[in-house]
């Protein structure tokens, strides 16, 4: 009004969600990138994979490292036999290894779904009329005097 130098009519823009309803779950960014990072993560540590001897082996293998670099010790050797081990693990169980890798891939996948599963902005003749019906009745009884 000020602008114009003149008495505007009252305006009020009103949003309201209604999703189209697919028969998939989205995927979050969040949770995408976690298997992402568990598919790494198990090539590093046994634990992952349920093998706790190795896991502990690792555990006195850094430690090792640690105590060698302590002492001035060169730590190339429990460093290398530290691969070795998680070589020999990743060997026994690729199996599970490709399952993570899969998990996360397909995670990935679906992540590109989500945003068209979480698209507010589909025309209405798409919605079924009874879903346009219920939020139009939600929208009137969060308006009505108390």
């Amino acid at each position: 009004a000020a602008w114009l130098g003149q008495t505007l009519a009252p305006v009020a823009v009103v949003t309201a969600t209604l999703r189209l309803p697919f028969d998939v779950d989205p995927v979050s960014p969040g949770a995408a990138a976690h298997a992402r990072w568990l598919a790494h993560h198990a090539r590093h540590d046994p634990s992952v994979l349920g093998d706790s001897s190795a896991a502990a082996l690792k555990r006195e293998l850094l430690e090792q490292i640690l105590a060698a670099r302590k002492a001035g010790r060169s730590p190339a050797p429990a460093f290398a036999q530290m691969h070795d081990l998680l070589a020999s693990v990743r060997a026994a169980h690729a199996d599970r290894l490709a399952d993570f890798d899969s998990a996360a891939d397909a995670m990935r996948r679906r992540l590109a779904d989500a945003a068209v599963i979480n698209d507010r902005t589909w025309p209405f003749p798409l919605y079924d009329p009874g879903a346009l019906m219920a939020l139009r009745d939600a929208i009137r009884a969060k308006f009505r005097a108390p």
